[in-house]
């Protein structure tokens, strides 16, 4: 069980307002993207209570007995429910006989085999692929320059960037440089100090 369930720092993330929206909609999302994305994070940000499956007795109960792993405040993160596969099923049935909207926030960042689910999600789970933190989303960026607007537009105004190495750095690096390991940081930031 995670305790204190608001992440301390927490940056808003561009699928923030996707998350609510989609919680609103139906009974779950499933946010699914690479390690270290802020899959956690978010979740957390959106959720009222939590269990993280990567914890070995709260994986043991979930196999055992998933219902009550997926009782709690609601919205209830299920952190890592790959561990678990057996928890998408009890869940969807969950959904199902409580006809109720945002129940659960899976996270994930392997799918599990498809035979270890009988069901899709398909009407129960909106799903959410989340990507690393952009530059915009750290702060190492103001916003101006939008990929978006750059393909809604006919013509846009070509800027010279004011983006230092640091910043291009984060950008390699993901997630501000925590993304790698010590080792390939230096060996990247030498890099980019000579570019």
């Amino acid at each position: 069980m995670i305790r204190d369930i608001k992440p301390e720092g927490y940056r808003p993330r561009i699928v923030d307002s996707e998350v609510e929206r989609k919680l609103r909609a139906l009974g779950g999302v499933l946010i699914e993207g690479p390690k270290w994305c802020g899959k956690s994070w978010t979740g957390r940000q959106h959720a009222k209570s939590a269990a993280n499956i990567d914890n070995t007795a709260t994986r043991q109960v979930a196999m055992m007995e998933p219902v009550s792993v997926l009782s709690g405040d609601r919205p209830r993160l299920i952190d890592k429910w790959q561990e678990a596969p057996n928890l998408w099923d009890a869940a969807r049935r969950e959904i199902d006989d409580s006809h109720s909207k945002g129940m659960y926030i899976f996270t994930c960042s392997a799918v599990p085999p498809e035979h270890a689910v009988a069901h899709t999600g398909t009407g129960r789970f909106a799903k959410i692929e989340m990507l690393p933190m952009s530059l915009y989303e750290s702060g190492d960026s103001d916003g101006s320059i939008s990929l978006s607007r750059l393909f809604d537009s006919a013509s846009f105004a070509v800027r010279k960037s004011h983006m230092g190495y640091s910043a291009r750095y984060a950008s390699y690096a993901g997630e501000g440089g925590r993304g790698c390991c010590g080792w390939m940081k230096k060996k990247l930031w030498r890099y980019l100090k000579d570019t």
